[in-house]
């Protein structure tokens, strides 16, 4: 099987035949540098894009009942990504479709 068109590709396409014109983007802070260009393409597109980075509304490992040493980066705040979060923030921005872009 061999796809025709990327799924980016696909997403707006899609999107355009719902009648979407606000999309949501939520992704790994690993991976900003592609998601700002996802953005621009969606935007280029004629969308608008509400995005949110998946530590926004984060939540401190201790508080999930990690030790220190179970950290990282041991010694140091570290915070978990808050999917709740993500989603009530699109949820209030009243996104059309969400796109999801690296998370864990």
């Amino acid at each position: 099987m061999k796809p025709l068109k990327p799924r980016i590709l696909e997403i707006a396409e899609f999107s355009r035949r719902m009648n979407y014109t606000r999309l949501g983007l939520v992704f790994c802070a690993g991976l900003a540098r592609e998601a700002k260009l996802v953005g621009e393409f969606y935007r280029a597109k004629g969308f608008e894009v509400v995005s949110a980075i998946c530590k926004f509304g984060q939540v401190p490992k201790e508080k999930l009942g990690l030790r220190d040493d179970q950290k990282i980066f041991i010694g140091r705040h570290e915070s978990m990504c808050n999917p709740i979060a993500q989603a009530m923030m699109m949820n209030a921005a009243q996104t059309h479709f969400n796109v999801l872009l690296g998370l864990c």
